[in-house]
């Protein structure tokens, strides 16, 4: 029995010992260009690649680690829009105490990459249908309206009899006969249309800014009438 005693003992006055020799590390995490501190960065103590302890900034930015035993130790201070901070190599001897200014730099911002097909190609216009005479001659069409009615994107309006291509107003179509646009109601005889394109997008710059969509009609010489 007192031998069981003397050995409790002696654990029991090893644990001061082992406390006196421990240490701390902490310090401030600042903005290395204003020098306002940095709230709530995320702080982690290394050993040899090896993580110790893990800390969060309070919200003037100061961090504590303890209680440390003496040796060599890393530290890695993350931020969002910073880039990491590290500190190598920091000494800590026993009972000592280490006091650090973590400086942080804005990481680099890079735009937003968009990956995917263009909306409307620039280059190239989009054709959704050609029409040309020879088509025209085998289908159920009194004018040139009828014609365009059969093209896909484009709609009619029930009530005013009105047409919109891929979606947009009325108004925003734009007509040409032969290259020269066209103001108000569109008429041209079906039996003098060679060709007739409907085009919904990469509307060429020649036409302006044009929202909608170009219906181009080009007509037949004066001998392809008759």
């Amino acid at each position: 029995m007192k031998r069981l005693l003397i050995i409790c003992l002696g654990i029991l006055s090893a644990f001061p010992m082992m406390a006196q020799n421990e240490g701390e590390i902490n310090g401030k995490v600042i903005d290395g260009e204003t020098g306002n501190s940095v709230p709530y960065a995320h702080c982690i103590l290394l050993s040899s690649g090896a993580k110790v302890m893990e800390v969060e900034a309070d919200d003037a930015g100061l961090f504590y680690f303890k209680p440390l035993k003496p040796g060599t130790y890393d530290l890695n201070v993350l931020f969002v829009g910073y880039d990491t901070a590290k500190l190598e190599s920091i000494e800590l001897a026993s009972k000592g105490m280490v006091v650090l200014n973590v400086e942080m730099s804005v990481g680099t911002i890079l735009p937003p990459v968009y990956v995917g097909a263009p909306l409307v190609d620039k280059q190239v216009p989009e054709v959704v249908k050609t029409y040309k005479a020879k088509d025209i001659g085998h289908m159920a069409v009194d004018d040139a309206q009828d014609i365009i009615r059969l093209a896909p994107a484009v709609y009619e309006d029930e009530k005013t009899g009105g047409m919109s291509i891929g979606g947009s107003r009325e108004d925003a179509t734009l007509y040409v006969v032969d290259g020269v646009k066209v103001i108000g109601p569109l008429y041209v005889p079906i039996n003098s249309i060679a060709e007739v394109r409907i085009i919904t997008g990469g509307i060429p710059a020649n036409y302006g800014d044009v929202t909608g969509g170009v219906v181009e009609i080009t007509t037949k010489g004066y001998s392809g009438v008759y």
